[in-house]
C-alpha cells in the first residue's frame, strides 16, 4: 500500500483468476471479499471466507451453512447488472430464442432442455461476452436461462437489462421470487411446460413485450451493481465505524462479531407465551434485546466474558458475570419459562451438570432451548480421516470447544441430564439435496467409502448444527437423584432408557420391552419404562398389557401426559369413547401444548359425527404443531366433506414450509387453492411438483383441470 495511506477497508471479489493476496494477514484493515459461485464451490470458498471479516454472497441459500461453520459475518448480496454493458441495443429481433453460456458435451439438464427448444422454434445459442452478449439477447424476443444447483446467477440480472423477455425456472431458495414477480418481471417454466411457455409469448407479443419492458425497469431501479455497492456499504457501516476504527476490535481474542451476534434462528423456537427468558452465554445481550421486544417480556443473562457482560447490562434486565459451572445462581426455582443455551453447551467442562444445574429454574411447561454443533459433519470427517482436526476461531472445530456432539450423544445428554427432547431442527447443507436426489446408500470421503446407510443415517453427516427443545422429564425426576446416589446407576439407566426408545423407534418392539425390563430391575418405580412398555405393547396389538402399564404410569405419576395420553389413545381403539374423552383431556391438564392429545380428540369427534367439532380440534393440534401430519391429512379429509377451505389451506401452507420437499402434501395444497379459484398459486404449486418429479401423476392430473379452468377465466 502506498505509504502512510490507509484505505476504509479492503474488497476481494472472486474472479476465477486470481488468488486473494499473500500478504492479506499483514495489514491491519477490515477485509472484505464478495463471493460467486459458492453454489459450486462451497468448501473452496469457506476456507477464502476464513482469511475476512466481511464475507458477501451471491447465492443466499449458503449464508447460513456458512454462518454455521463460523463464518459469522456473512450477508447475501445477489449479482446484477451494469447497463451500460448489459444495456438494449437498438436491433431488431431476429431469432425466436436466444441463450448465451456454456453448453456441456455430456446429455444434461441444460443440454435437454436447449434441444427441446431446437425442436420446435429459432433457438440460437453463442458463447458472447459484454456488450456481444447483450446485442445477442436484443436480437432475442425471449431469453432462455438455465440454474445450475438452483442458483441466482448474472444471466438472469444481463438478461432482463437486454428488454427481451426472460424465462428462467424457479431456483427455489436462491431468493429469485424475493426480487422479481413471475408473469411480471419475467416467467418462470418448470421443465415439462417449456415449450408450452415459449409458444404462448412468441404469440402474445404485447403480453410478452410489457413483461419485457416491467423485467428491464425493475433491474435498472434497483438491481445494478450501483445498487449493490451502495448495499454492501449500508451493510459495513452498520457492521464497524469504517471513519475511526482502523481494526476489528476483540473480546478475549475473538471478533467483536462473536459477542454481538443475534440468534434469529433461535428465536421462533422459544414459545411467544414465555415471559422470563434466561440466556447462558447471553455475551453482548443482542439476542435477548430482540427477545425484550415481545411486550412484558423479562430477560436475564449469564456471560463469562467481562466487556460483553458489561455491555448486556444496559440492554437486559438482569446480568450476571461468571462461570455457569462455578457460581452460585441468584434465581430461585421455578423462574423462568425458557432457559437458552446459544451454541454454550459445547464450551462447558461437564455440560451434563450445567444441564441439571439449570433444570429446577424452569416453571412447569418450561423448555430449554439450544443450538449445538455436529461433530459428525461430513467436512469434520473427511479432515479426520486424512488425519487433521485444525481448530478454527469459529465454527464447529472452535478452539474453545471442550465438548463434541453428534445426535445421538446430544440425546444422550439430555435424557440423563433429566430431560426429555420435544423437538430437533437441522441446518443442512444445500449439497444435501442435490446429493439424495442420486438416491445414494453410501458416502465417500476420499479413501473411505461408509456403506449401507439409510436416508437419515446420510442426512447426519450433511448437518452443521442441531437446534433442541427440551423439556424436564418428570417432576419427580429430584426424587429419583435421590434414590439413586450412585450416578452411575442412574446413567446406566438413562442409557437403558435411550436404547430401548431408539429400539421401538426402529420397530424392534420385542427388543424395547426387554430393555424396558432391565430398567424396571434397577428402578421398579420408572414411570418412563411403563409408558415405553405401553406404547411397545399397542404396537404390538397388546392392548391390556399395554393398559396394564398406562394404568400404573398414571398411579405413579399422576400428571404424566404421555401415560393419559397412552390410555386416552387406547380407549379411542376400543371404541371406549367416554374413557377415551377423559383421558385425553387430562393429558392436556398436564400438557396444554399435546398435539397428539388434540389429535386424539378431533379423531374421537369424528367418530361421533361431530365433524365441526373435529376441526376445532385438529386445527388445536396443529396450532401446537404444525408438522402433525395426521392431523393435517384429517382436517384436509374434513374440508372435503364440508366443503370449508380457509383453515386447511392455511395450515397446509404453514405444514409446507417445515417440509417444502413433501411433494404429495404440496399437490393437496394445490388441490385446496383450486376449490378457492385460487388458479394461479394451484398451478405455481403443481408446477413446482412436476418440476421435481415430472412423472408425478396426481399433479400430472389436476395441472390439466387447472390449465382449463385458466383458459376459461380468460
Amino acid at each position: 500500500l502506498p505509504q502512510g495511506w490507509q484505505p476504509d477497508f479492503y474488497l476481494w471479489v472472486e474472479t476465477g483468476l486470481s488468488d486473494i493476496p499473500g500478504d492479506l494477514g499483514e495489514h491491519q484493515i477490515p477485509k472484505v471479499c464478495y463471493l460467486i459461485d459458492t453454489h459450486i464451490n462451497f468448501d473452496l470458498h469457506l476456507e477464502i471466507a476464513r482469511n475476512f471479516d466481511f464475507v458477501f454472497l451471491a447465492q443466499k441459500s449458503y449464508v447460513q451453512p456458512m454462518m454455521q461453520e463460523g463464518i459469522k459475518n456473512v450477508a447475501w448480496l445477489p449479482l446484477a447488472c451494469d447497463p451500460k454493458i448489459h444495456g438494449m441495443a437498438e436491433v431488431d429481433k431476429e431469432f425466436d430464442v436466444g441463450f448465451v453460456g456454456t453448453i456441456s458435451p455430456n446429455k444434461d439438464r441444460r443440454k435437454i432442455l436447449l434441444e427441446k427448444i431446437q425442436k420446435s422454434f429459432d433457438l440460437n445459442c453463442q458463447r458472447k461476452f459484454m456488450d456481444e452478449m447483450a446485442e445477442h439477447f436484443s436480437r432475442s424476443r425471449i431469453v432462455f436461462n438455465n440454474a445450475i444447483n438452483n442458483d441466482l446467477n448474472m444471466r438472469v440480472f444481463e438478461g432482463l437489462c437486454s428488454g427481451s423477455l426472460l424465462t428462467t425456472d424457479p431456483a427455489p431458495g436462491s431468493g429469485l421470487d424475493e426480487l422479481f414477480e413471475d408473469k411480471k418481471h419475467l416467467v418462470i417454466y418448470n421443465d415439462n411446460n417449456l415449450e408450452e411457455i415459449i409458444s404462448y409469448y412468441l404469440k402474445n407479443q404485447t403480453e410478452r413485450e410489457k413483461i419485457a419492458y416491467e423485467g428491464r425497469k425493475e433491474v435498472l431501479d434497483k438491481h445494478t451493481y450501483r445498487h449493490r455497492t451502495e448495499k454492501m456499504i449500508q451493510i459495513l457501516n452498520e457492521k464497524m465505524d469504517i471513519i475511526e476504527q482502523k481494526e476489528l476490535a476483540s473480546m478475549n481474542e475473538k471478533p467483536s462479531s462473536y459477542y454481538e451476534n443475534v440468534r434469529n434462528d433461535l428465536i421462533p423456537l422459544i414459545s411467544s407465551d414465555a415471559k422470563h427468558i434466561l440466556e447462558v452465554g447471553c455475551a453482548a445481550g443482542m439476542t435477548g434485546r430482540e427477545l425484550k421486544k415481545r411486550q412484558g417480556t423479562f430477560v436475564a443473562g449469564i456471560e463469562l466474558n467481562v466487556d460483553a457482560a458489561n455491555a448486556a447490562k444496559d440492554i437486559l434486565d438482569d446480568v450476571v458475570n461468571g462461570d455457569i459451572e462455578k457460581i452460585d445462581l441468584p434465581y430461585s426455582n421455578g423462574s423462568f419459562d425458557c432457559v437458552l443455551f446459544a451454541d454454550v453447551l459445547e464450551h462447558l467442562v461437564d455440560p451434563y451438570s450445567v444441564l441439571k444445574k439449570v433444570r429446577p429454574l424452569l416453571k412447569k411447561g418450561g423448555a430449554v432451548v439450544a443450538s449445538i454443533p455436529n461433530v459428525q459433519f461430513h467436512g469434520v470427517i473427511h479432515q479426520l480421516i486424512e488425519g487433521n482436526w485444525t481448530y478454527a476461531k469459529e465454527g464447529i472445530l472452535d478452539e474453545t470447544h471442550l465438548r463434541f456432539f453428534t445426535i445421538k450423544e446430544i440425546v444422550k445428554l439430555f435424557t440423563r441430564a433429566g430431560y426429555s427432547i420435544q423437538g430437533f431442527e437441522e441446518v443442512l447443507d444445500p449439497q444435501y439435496e442435490k446429493y439424495l436426489s442420486k438416491s445414494p446408500t453410501s458416502l465417500s470421503f476420499g479413501r473411505t467409502q461408509i456403506k449401507d446407510l439409510s436416508q437419515e443415517e446420510i442426512k447426519r453427516f450433511f448437518v452443521f448444527q442441531y437446534k433442541v427443545i427440551a423439556q424436564p422429564t418428570n417432576t419427580k425426576i429430584n426424587e429419583e437423584d435421590n434414590m439413586f446416589q450412585d450416578g452411575e446407576t442412574l446413567f446406566n439407566v438413562d442409557n437403558l432408557l435411550l436404547e430401548a426408545s431408539n429400539e421401538s423407534d426402529s420397530g424392534d418392539h420385542e427388543t424395547s420391552l426387554k430393555l424396558y425390563g432391565e430398567v424396571m430391575k434397577i428402578s421398579p418405580d420408572n414411570t418412563m419404562a411403563f409408558v415405553g412398555m405401553g406404547n411397545c405393547y399397542m404396537k404390538l396389538q397388546l392392548p391390556d398389557k399395554a393398559e396394564a402399564c398406562f394404568d400404573k404410569a398414571c398411579l405413579k405419576e399422576p400428571d404424566n401426559s404421555r401415560a393419559w395420553l397412552g390410555l386416552g389413545l387406547l380407549a379411542l381403539f376400543r371404541n371406549h369413547n367416554k374413557k377415551a374423552d377423559i383421558c385425553l383431556n387430562k393429558s392436556l391438564e398436564n400438557d396444554p401444548e399435546n398435539d397428539k392429545a388434540y389429535c386424539g380428540l378431533g379423531m374421537l369427534r369424528v367418530n361421533k359425527n361431530d365433524l365441526a367439532g373435529a376441526v376445532e380440534y385438529f386445527c388445536k393440534a396443529l396450532d401446537a404443531n404444525p408438522e402433525n401430519l395426521l392431523a393435517c391429512k384429517s382436517l384436509l379429509e374434513l374440508s372435503y366433506k364440508l366443503e370449508k377451505f380457509e383453515k386447511v389451506e392455511k395450515y397446509l401452507n404453514k405444514y409446507m414450509e417445515f417440509h417444502p420437499a413433501n411433494l404429495n402434501m404440496r399437490v393437496a395444497l394445490a388441490g385446496i387453492q383450486y376449490e378457492r379459484g385460487n388458479l394461479e398459486g394451484s398451478m405455481k404449486n403443481l408446477e413446482y411438483v412436476l418440476s421435481l418429479d415430472p412423472e408425478h401423476e396426481s399433479a400430472r392430473q389436476m395441472i390439466a383441470s387447472v390449465r382449463s379452468e385458466v383458459v376459461l377465466s380468460k
